[in-house]
């Protein structure tokens, strides 16, 4: 209901700022409408959260496994219709790149099975793109030098159908160019080596792979926009946009797994704002929502890039420390209580209030449940509350149950 609450709010905020862009001129209707459609996170990843990253490279990596099987099943199915058109020379050399090229298609496969973060795969979508392309460029240079002969022909859709493809996959901008141009500069490379480039059927062929890469662009930063919204709604908290309740927990199971396996440290921060209900009572909600924007500012800049801050209901926040020892972890937590007190927040009539924040510390004991961890770090913030406020207490070994 709180975050009904809150989601109203923001709401009729932007309601009410729409119009006072709207006076400003063309120029701020136009800046305000592309900040809308959020170009920066559609032209690179460089503002992704490295959750999302990972989260979008398993989904890209979902979409490539089924198109290498079809590499790998599909290429060799085409022989037996070459056996019956080309002569035998020409099949020995085609059979060749074909089960090269399914070869490859396998290998593709199985990296993918693995799962990577968004680096390699985009190399795994490279290599995708590159099998069909070297299967045209060997053809058209290396085994038949007549564009209009039926080998030429029967792979003249190669290029056009591997800009195709991009379209199911959500791709930024500055992805998509790098392979659609690929693509194209290597259909070019052929006909500028068969001495074609300038002729009516090659200009032909160009309107149309830069009509395909076009759609296919739009297609795969429009899947792009969308699991980015989708991915927003369903792991931020809408007041402070740090992880809801939800995604908090699926991203600290995930770092329990990893770091069991490396046999590294987890600590957990337990945050509660102090007194957070009399300012509601004193100044308002709307100041109330205020204080919780302010220290999620201080728990997403103090945070390092393996660090995972969340908002854990209501003025509770939770910040998960991987690879982290109880003393490193005392040191983080002080950090952040420190930064909260010394981060003041503005009043309406020109004042500030200070905020204060007690925090319960626990680290987690070998083989101890997630929910046995998160229990431990509540208690000592209990403990913290009554040791006074505004301090920092750990959990003591075995003090959950």
């Amino acid at each position: 209901m709180n975050d009904d609450r809150s989601g109203q709010r923001e709401r009729r905020h932007a309601d009410a700022a729409t119009p006072v862009a709207t006076t400003r001129g063309p120029g701020t209707r136009l800046r305000v409408a592309f900040e809308q459609m959020n170009l920066p996170d559609l032209w690179d990843t460089r503002r992704h959260a490295r959750d999302f990253c990972d989260t979008r490279a398993g989904y890209l990596n979902r979409r490539i496994r089924p198109l290498a099987l079809l590499l790998l099943f599909g290429l060799p199915l085409w022989l037996p219709l070459e056996a019956w058109l080309l002569q035998p020379g020409e099949l020995a050399s085609t059979a060749a790149l074909r089960l090269g090229g399914a070869v490859a298609g396998l290998a593709l496969w199985l990296a993918c099975r693995r799962g990577a973060p968004i680096a390699p795969t985009r190399w795994h979508l490279g290599l995708l793109l590159l099998i069909p392309m070297t299967i045209y460029v060997m053809v058209r240079l290396v085994l038949d030098h007549e564009p209009d002969s039926a080998l030429a022909a029967g792979y003249a859709f190669f290029p056009a159908l591997t800009l195709a493809a991009l379209a199911i996959f959500p791709l930024t901008l500055r992805e998509g160019l790098v392979y659609s141009l690929a693509i194209i500069v290597a259909f070019a490379g052929v006909e500028v080596v068969q001495d074609t480039l300038l002729d009516w059927r090659t200009l032909g062929q160009f309107w149309l792979l830069f009509l395909v890469a076009g759609i296919a662009l739009w297609a795969a930063l429009g899947q792009l926009h969308m699991m980015l919204r989708l991915y927003r709604q369903a792991t931020r908290d809408p007041l402070t946009g740090l992880f809801n309740r939800r995604a908090l927990i699926e991203r600290m199971q995930q770092q329990l797994v990893a770091l069991d396996r490396r046999g590294q440290p987890f600590a957990l921060l337990m945050l509660d704002l102090d007194r957070f209900k009399r300012i509601n009572d004193t100044h308002g909600h709307q100041l109330g929502d205020q204080v919780l924007e302010t220290v999620a500012g201080v728990l997403r800049d103090a945070s390092r890039e393996t660090d995972v801050a969340g908002r854990w209901g209501g003025e509770e926040f939770l910040v998960a420390l991987p690879g982290t020892m109880l003393e490193d972890a005392r040191e983080v937590a002080e950090r952040l209580r420190e930064q909260i007190r010394a981060t003041p927040v503005p009043l309406p009539d020109g004042g500030s209030l200070t905020v204060t924040a007690s925090i319960g510390l626990a680290t987690r004991e070998p083989g101890e449940a997630l929910d046995d961890l998160v229990l431990r770090a509540d208690e000592a913030l209990y403990a913290a509350k009554a040791a006074g406020r505004d301090c920092v207490v750990p959990a003591e070994p075995g003090q959950g149950p």
